[in-house]
């Protein structure tokens, strides 16, 4: 989305939506809103280049696949400063994410 503050306020204001996580990474800022099993990313780009769309998954476990898809690597293997581990490959054409979390005394991943 063009306006990070616009969408974050649109889904938490209009959708109810959570604020999970709001952070700055590698010059992006980004946003993770949850509700309910769901999770959406939000990332403000600074460059006007054409809109990025990917697949994201949490995994129980980012290193089986890094050793898996090790050839498809593409950005990554990130470790986030609240522990979530993130890595970005391309499978038959399409950017795929996967993430691993880490529970955060929630009672939940």
């Amino acid at each position: 989305m063009d306006n990070l503050f616009k969408a974050k306020k649109l889904f938490v204001e209009e959708f109810n939506w959570l604020l999970e996580l709001s952070f700055t990474f590698m010059d992006e800022e980004i946003v993770f809103l949850r509700k309910g099993l769901f999770r959406i990313e939000i990332i403000e780009r600074v460059d006007i280049g054409p809109v990025e769309i990917h697949y994201a998954f949490k995994v129980p476990s980012l290193h089986e696949y890094l050793q898996l898809f090790q050839t498809q690597l593409v950005e990554g293997p990130y470790l986030l400063e609240n522990g979530w581990s993130i890595a970005v490959f391309e499978i038959d054409g399409r950017m795929i994410e996967l993430i691993q979390l880490k529970d955060m005394g929630t009672g939940y991943e």
